[in-house]
């Protein structure tokens, strides 16, 4: 059991924060950057695109199509057998084989992904210290710590940032994508039907595992018409401009 302090304990029952907010993401990364930057491309990655940690650990030279300006998803890492399988697609999740994450060309995934030191196509993107395999314990270690008896042993980046008050929150690894999930939603007004597909599961999936609608709720002045996003402000521009259409026939005919 890693040390936490009272501060990060889950002891909130109807506590069900399940996301970082994006402001606490760039926290997270900026200090991951200074002082673990080891795991800054690997986190980062994680927190742009939503990926489960095995595909981010899975993902190799040849899954970046730099001409399409997209990264394939097509295999998951398995840390206890130590093998590479392909995404879930099993009797009771029916997943695609490849899901394809847009990169477009000079935006923040793209960037991120030329500022690493190409390899071979069938080589590890992410690779250890080592050059091998990224090992996930390592990774789990640098984020939430490790503790020997009553003594600390290691302090994760989180506690780290939750002691020097800049988040009030522990959140597991997995929550990178929770974090993507929400913000692309809710932030970015983009589809839940298109970022569902772009993390390979259903809406309802998606509503009910990962969208953190309490983050937003206690934003929202109910008194104030909230922002619409992109597509619903383009949709009702076209539904005005029908009815105007509508409107010029209707008194051609007369």
């Amino acid at each position: 059991m890693p040390f936490f302090t009272s501060s990060i304990l889950d002891l909130n029952p109807y506590d069900k924060i399940k996301a970082y907010t994006w402001n606490e993401a760039q926290i997270i990364l900026n200090y991951v950057k200074v002082k673990h930057s080891h795991w800054f491309n690997f986190l980062k990655f994680k927190f742009l695109t939503g990926c489960r940690t095995g595909e981010v650990i899975a993902l190799m030279w040849c899954d970046i199509d730099w001409d399409k300006e997209r990264v394939l998803i097509r295999r998951t890492y398995d840390r206890n057998t130590k093998k590479f399988y392909p995404l879930k697609n099993d009797k009771t999740y029916k997943g695609e084989q490849i899901r394809k994450f847009p990169m477009p060309k000079d935006g923040e995934l793209w960037n991120l992904l030329k500022s690493v030191l190409q390899d071979e196509p069938s080589e590890i993107f992410f690779k250890a210290k080592s050059g091998k395999v990224t090992n996930l314990s390592s990774f789990t270690v640098a984020w939430r710590g490790r503790d020997k008896g009553l003594d600390i042993e290691q302090k994760g980046i989180i506690q780290e940032l939750i002691d020097q008050k800049k988040i009030d929150k522990y959140l597991r690894p997995y929550n990178t994508r929770h974090t993507f999930i929400t913000h692309a939603v809710f932030d970015l007004g983009i589809d839940e039907k298109i970022v569902s597909k772009w993390c390979g599961h259903k809406v309802e999936v998606s509503n009910k595992h990962y969208q953190d609608v309490a983050i937003f709720a206690e934003r929202i002045n109910p008194e104030v018409p909230q922002q619409q996003s992109k597509i619903n402000l383009l949709e009702q521009k076209l539904a005005e401009q029908q009815e105007l259409i509508n409107r010029l026939m209707e008194n051609r005919d007369i």
